[in-house]
């Protein structure tokens, strides 16, 4: 009732009461199974109070405790069916507060721990549809952690797994809105990985499919905000595709529906900040399409009210980590003021949102994602400082932009994108060197940047991305530095070599 009223403060504290003594009564009579569960039930609910409240870290370790009790009734009767999922319920819910906190490694052992147990519950009985739900859900959460440490093809094969059961729950109950949810959600997920591969036509199909029962669900229930919400998102994601296929036009008209609809669910529920959220991000992505088209005055305006939006609940709840990202919103005006030639402007935007993300990485060192966006930061500061012919502060922000994300990749040395990152922050460096006339520099930068970039090919040889930046890097090296004999020509061959290759990809089979 205290959670549901909003007040989590009291509910805390009457959950901590109950664990005294439950605690207590587990304690006087150790075999009482039925008193251990309870224990852990309520080590979970003051876990999920303190995830509310942001408080991560203690919320951890309650889920910890959680876990620690199920396992010890999980291995005492291994036939009971509800002691294994608890367990695996438990699992997800640690490796919910992992991910959250950046912990990419061990969240994905935590929801692999999970995934075991719902698999082997699900070939025990495959007509439990919960069980088979469950098996889904956690291959999703699998899917976001193997995204997030960029492995995208690993990514792609846990979505289609989770598709392919929720297809399957989906046409055994049609009726079932939360499968036809489920179903949607998952399409969502497969249509993001197909896209992050280049494979347009293949997430356009699979989002518009989502789009289709989205929408059938939105009309069926109009008064439920959740499923207007899911429309949005759905809409919002067509417009990716658009975008990402240069369509501008059809962009701009699916960013405009999710816009519509987000408006509409924030006006309506103003003390709502995740709906606040969205709406700023429904304003970015317009403005996004407006910058594209040229429409610059228009884009900023529409950037203007997103930072708005951001602005007002950092402000409202300055403890909450996740508003702060208002520093993103920064760099976005940053990049309009840039793109009129207004260098000072930029770096007035670029400096606001530094700030607010070197209280992030102040307050949480470890977490690569807010390391990230320090680095990103930095770099386009570096950028606007490099376009006003100040090398020297330049390189000092590309300096410290390569530090950020090398702390981050040490952090989590598993994400492939962050090893990209690295080599992006060599090739600033090699850029800032170069204008500074620095030749011997600028190629070091270049060497770095392509070690990293061969050594991440030949981890993911069917991953595109990692071939055209090393064909890009040769380009620069061979064009650029063709003074330095031996760079030069293996930059040739490489160029020659990934031409050839592209061109064999493409040639018809």
């Amino acid at each position: 009732m205290q959670i549901a009223q909003g007040d989590v403060v009291q509910a805390l504290e009457s959950f901590r009461t109950a664990l005294t003594i439950l605690d207590r009564l587990a304690k006087s009579d150790a075999g009482n199974s039925r008193w251990l569960r309870d224990l852990s039930v309520m080590d979970e609910r003051i876990g999920d109070v303190q995830v509310a409240q942001g408080d991560l870290a203690s919320a951890l370790k309650s889920y910890t405790e959680c876990r620690s009790i199920r396992e010890r009734l999980a291995k005492s009767d291994t036939d009971n069916a509800d002691w294994q999922r608890d367990l695996a319920a438990a699992d997800l819910k640690i490796g919910d507060v992992q991910a959250d906190t950046g912990d990419l490694t061990g969240a994905f052992a935590s929801y692999r721990n999970g995934l075991a147990t719902f698999q082997r519950l699900a070939a025990s009985d495959s007509n439990v549809a919960t069980w088979q739900r469950d098996v889904s859900v956690t291959l999703n959460k699998i899917g976001d952690v193997q995204t997030a440490q960029g492995d995208r093809a690993g990514a792609l094969e846990s979505y289609r797994a989770a598709l392919i059961i929720a297809k399957q729950l989906a046409k055994s109950a049609p009726d079932n809105a939360d499968w036809q949810r489920d179903l949607s959600v998952a399409l969502n997920k497969v249509g993001d990985a197909e896209a992050a591969q280049g494979d347009v036509a293949g997430a356009l199909a699979d989002y518009s499919e989502s789009l289709a029962i989205a929408d059938q669900l939105a009309k069926s229930d109009p008064t439920n905000g959740g499923k207007q919400h899911d429309l949005a998102v759905s809409y919002q994601r067509i417009g990716n595709v658009h975008w990402a296929k240069g369509e501008l036009p059809a962009a701009l008209d699916a960013y405009k529906q999710c816009l519509t609809i987000s408006e509409r669910l924030a006006a309506a529920n103003p003390g709502n900040a995740p709906w606040q959220r969205d709406l700023s991000v429904a304003y970015e992505k317009v403005g996004d399409v407006q910058a594209a088209q040229g429409n610059v005055s228009v884009a900023i305006a529409s950037y203007q009210q997103s930072l708005a939006i951001r602005e007002r609940l950092a402000k409202s709840d300055p403890t909450n980590a996740g508003w702060q990202h208002l520093s993103l919103a920064y760099n976005r005006l940053g990049d309009m003021h840039r793109a009129q030639n207004d260098l000072a402007a930029a770096l007035t935007s670029y400096q606001a949102s530094l700030a607010v993300i070197e209280r992030l990485t102040t307050a949480a060192p470890r977490n690569p994602g807010w390391l990230r966006d320090l680095s990103i930061t930095l770099n386009k500061i570096g950028d606007a400082q490099l376009a006003q012919n100040n090398v020297a502060a330049a390189l000092d922000s590309f300096g410290k932009g390569l530090v950020a994300i090398e702390q981050a990749a040490n952090i989590d040395p598993n994400n492939a994108g962050l090893q990209r990152d690295i080599a992006v922050s060599y090739g600033k460096l090699a850029a800032v060197h170069r204008a500074a006339g620095e030749t011997d520099a600028a190629l070091d930068a270049l060497r770095q940047a392509r070690a990293i970039i061969e050594r991440m090919a030949s981890l993911f040889p069917d991953n595109p991305a990692w071939k055209r930046d090393l064909a890009w890097i040769a380009a620069r090296v061979a064009e650029d530095h063709v003074g330095d004999a031996e760079i030069a020509s293996i930059a040739g061959r490489q160029r020659v070599h990934f031409r050839r290759q592209h061109v064999r990809a493409l040639a018809p089979r």
